[in-house]
């Protein structure tokens, strides 16, 4: 009893070697779940994982495999970021070494979020492999990530920024412009003749130039609400819908057919087409 005695103090002081050990508080296994682990589903596991796939012989699906590391030495060294190749990799410090693989950089706050982690000694509760590989989110995570999308989030009201010209007074909204400019010390365009501007809101608007006829007609108009009149006009028009559903089939990579000479047509893409033009 008294060896078994002291092999459990031996191999505590092994663990929290260097200030690190498995015997962490609930908030600390808390900020992995809520922080950590999301991540590492949705950018690493599908590269770094126990089952199919160890790029670079490191595996991050469970924290011993973690702990070891892959071909470049240890992964993360627990207490200690500034040491830590992870930290190096996502903060893509090393250009051939960056992470995610062939993604965007991860945000700032949750570049920080790892550097915290590592901070408090690497908390992580997966003590072994996962039965089975998981590369995608708990909808209610996905649902709360989801709900903080700015389209989400409630109205609010903003003040009308103060100090403004009285030519960008006509129009709230160009308040707010002219004040997002001048914060970032940038001197406005000025003011374009008429024809120059019929053009760019048709260009802009329906994706045409005006003709010969539209132009004489505004230069005619001196009323106040010439420029309003135009727009209207042009949003009423079926070009307009033919321009901005373009956007949408651009994105969606929407055809007629799947780009062969002898494919066949798909049937009915018109009436998507014609679908989102209305």
């Amino acid at each position: 009893m008294k060896y078994f005695f002291y092999f459990l103090v031996i191999y505590q002081a092994l663990l929290t070697q260097g200030g690190f050990s498995y015997a962490f508080e609930t908030a600390e296994l808390e900020f992995f779940e809520k922080n950590i682990r999301p991540v590492l589903i949705e950018n690493c596991y599908e590269c770094h994982n126990s089952h199919n796939k160890q790029k670079g012989g490191l595996i991050l699906d469970h924290r011993e495999a973690l702990l070891e590391g892959g071909d470049s030495g240890p992964a993360i060294i627990p207490g200690d970021p500034t040491k830590s190749y992870f930290m190096t990799t996502i903060r893509h410090e090393d250009v051939d070494m960056e992470m995610p693989f062939k993604a965007p950089k991860l945000s700032e706050k949750i570049i920080q979020d790892f550097e915290s982690w590592i901070k408090m000694g690497a908390p992580d509760p997966r003590d072994q492999a996962p039965k089975e590989l998981i590369t995608t989110l708990p909808w209610e995570i996905t649902r709360d990530k989801r709900a903080q999308w700015w389209s989400f989030q409630p109205v609010k009201d903003y003040a009308t920024p103060a100090n403004i010209p009285s030519e960008w007074e006509q129009n709230t909204l160009d308040s707010f412009v002219f004040d997002q400019l001048k914060q970032q010390n940038l001197t406005p365009a000025p003011k374009t003749d008429k024809y120059t501007l019929l053009r760019r809101l048709h260009l802009t608007l329906k994706g045409t130039p005006p003709t010969i006829e539209e132009i004489s007609h505004f230069q005619k108009d001196t009323s106040a609400k010439a420029i309003e009149k135009v727009v209207d006009q042009l949003i009423a028009s079926k070009s307009f819908g033919e321009k901005w559903a373009r956007h949408w089939m651009d994105w969606y990579r929407y055809a007629e057919s799947h780009g062969s000479e002898g494919d066949p047509r798909i049937y009915n893409a018109n009436a998507y087409r014609d679908y989102l033009i209305k």
